[in-house]
């Protein structure tokens, strides 16, 4: 039996369909992967074509997932699993990267004003003698 798979949505296509009618990807866009699954049932003999998703490609191939982890939560240290996704195109991944460290370089200047700040209330404080 020969299978072939979309790379974007891991969707069943037609190796002659131009795309797949799921998610809409070129052919060329596509990886095609060719498999032939023997009679025999062990584990050996099937692919990775036909295993379902692990939950951290199922996270990483998630727009909207690895959006968040990059907005909400990790900030630069995302860009390797923005890297690694497959929801993406690569102009999609050098403008979301460029947009996140231009991000992460605005949080760390303000975290560094809210610090500056603080440091500036404490040392009047002191010369103050309102520290009481």
């Amino acid at each position: 039996m020969t299978d072939a798979v979309c790379f974007r949505c891991q969707a069943p296509m037609d190796t002659g369909a131009g795309g797949c009618h799921v998610c809409g990807a070129s052919e060329r866009s596509a990886i095609v992967a060719a498999t032939v699954v023997a009679e025999d049932t062990s584990a050996d003999a099937k692919s990775a074509v036909g295993r379902p998703a692990t939950p951290f490609r199922q996270v990483v191939d998630n727009r909207w997932c690895v959006l968040g982890l990059l907005f909400l939560v990790m900030a630069v240290l995302g860009l390797p699993i923005l890297w690694a996704s497959r929801a993406f195109s690569r102009p999609a991944k050098l403008a979301l990267t460029a947009l996140v460290i231009v991000y992460t370089a605005l949080l760390a200047w303000l975290c560094w004003l809210a610090v500056r700040a603080a440091y500036h209330q404490i040392l009047d404080a002191i010369r103050s003698g309102g520290l009481g």
